[in-house]
């Protein structure tokens, strides 16, 4: 049985339990596998025998909190008599720890690996910063240019339309000014004029669609590469199952 078969048998063994009380424990033997870390799961499982067994103990432990209402019980809640250990069994004396060896207290398995990975991490970000630092800012700033060059390329794209159609509008208020004084001239002149402005309208109107399109979205991308190094471990500990 692994840890999820394990969790949801004990939360159906755990139904007629209050809520707070279900809640309560289910919280504490989720952080327990946690704590024994993925090396130790299967040992710590063990330990705890089976989803019945802790059941059993979890309900013993409530009525006697209700008898007395003094202790505490194996998730935390008021119980009286004997102290009991992280799998919900009464102990006296010395308790043996997840992995089955006798501790004189709670010790809490993994901790060893959790801190050689922790030491591995520091080391890593020591030897490694000199390096990524340089690299993650010559990545910042190429972006940032290629952002601008392509700002500075719509602008003078967008403007140079304007200026076509500013040129085709002149040529044709030219060309209707002389037309009776120049017929076939101005005609020519106000044929060109009227390309123009079909040209540069067309021009501007599609760059400033394309620059509404394409700079927004590097905009976006430029934020989340300069934003990638503050992104939390989506990792961590796995997240309990809504209570019914």
């Amino acid at each position: 049985m692994n840890r999820t078969e394990f969790m949801e048998r004990l939360e159906e063994l755990l139904s007629d339990v209050p809520q707070e009380e279900r809640r309560d424990a289910l919280r504490y033997y989720n952080d327990y596998l946690d704590d024994a870390g993925a090396e130790n799961e299967n040992a710590a499982l063990a330990a705890l025998v089976s989803p019945e067994n802790v059941a059993d103990s979890i309900r013993a432990g409530l009525q006697e909190e209700e008898a007395s209402g003094s202790g505490r019980n194996a998730v935390g809640r008021p119980v009286s008599g004997q102290e009991r250990n992280a799998v919900g069994r009464p102990v006296s004396g010395q308790g043996r720890n997840a992995a089955g060896r006798q501790a004189t207290g709670p010790e809490r398995p993994g901790r060893k690996g959790e801190a050689g990975r922790i030491i591995l991490t520091v080391l890593a970000c020591i030897f490694l910063l000199p390096v990524l630092i340089p690299l993650g800012l010559g990545a910042v700033i190429l972006a940032f240019s290629f952002l601008v060059c392509a700002a500075v390329f719509f602008a003078s794209m967008i403007l140079s339309g304007i200026v076509v159609l500013v040129i085709g509008v002149a040529l044709s208020l030219f060309a209707l000014v002389n037309l009776a004084a120049f017929p076939s001239s101005a005609v020519c002149i106000l044929g060109g004029g009227m390309v123009c402005v079909g040209i540069g309208l067309l021009l501007t109107l599609f760059m400033c669609w394309l620059a509404g399109k394409t700079i927004p979205a590097m905009c976006r991308g430029f934020v989340s590469l300069c934003s990638l190094p503050f992104h939390r471990n989506k990792g961590g500990r796995q997240e309990e199952r809504p209570l019914s």
